[in-house]
């Protein structure tokens, strides 16, 4: 896993960098995670882009969390 800071503010601006960082350290958990929920792994990928979209749409409300 890389070491990389993620910044969130860097993800809502769409700064391609930063999403290719975040899809890095965390595709494989959430890849695994999503294989053990579904029967293929067209459906497994399926379900890994959904979590992806939701987790980007859900930052800026994490961003006033933090």
């Amino acid at each position: 896993m890389t070491t990389a800071r993620i910044r969130i503010d860097d993800l809502l601006a769409g700064d391609a960098e930063a999403f290719e960082t975040f899809y890095e350290v965390y595709f494989a958990r959430v890849y695994r995670f999503a294989a053990r929920r579904t029967a293929t792994r067209a459906g497994a990928e399926e379900l890994c882009r959904a979590i992806f979209e939701d987790a980007l749409r859900a930052l800026p409300q994490v961003r006033h969390l933090a």
